[in-house]
């Protein structure tokens, strides 16, 4: 939902140790994937002509591709508990699904959601 959405200063945000770049829309839709490097020049950038082909971003490491399924994940628990999605509540949920040794497939299930509100929990009594 998009009042999960937290208002950032740059909705396009890149998880550097996870090699995996996120858009946090501010209508509720998010995009994840692999980080590609922007244009050496953004003041010119280079134009398509109407036949040519995007270039492909070529094949992405087993590694990454678990990191993004882990962050799919991580985003869809939160949304189902209601919780608020931005960077570092992502990266809170993935480092503790790493730490309970989880599948990412697994994060989906009732088991984790309640470690992610115990860990919510524990945070909002140390504020």
């Amino acid at each position: 939902p998009s009042q999960l959405i937290k208002r950032q200063k740059h909705h396009f945000q890149h998880l550097e140790s996870l090699g995996v770049d996120v858009i946090f829309g501010c209508n509720g839709f998010i995009w994840v994937g692999c980080h590609v490097e922007p244009p050496a020049d953004p003041t010119n950038p280079q134009k398509m002509e109407v036949d040519e082909k995007p270039q492909s971003v070529g094949t992405v490491e087993l590694e990454v591709r678990g990191n993004i399924c882990r962050v799919a994940n991580a985003m869809k628990t939160l949304g189902k508990l209601f919780l608020p999605i931005h960077a570092h509540s992502v990266l809170k949920v993935f480092e503790l699904s790493v730490s309970l040794g989880m599948a990412a497939k697994d994060m989906l299930g009732n088991a984790f959601q309640t470690k992610v509100l115990e860990m919510e929990v524990d945070r909002r009594k140390g504020e």
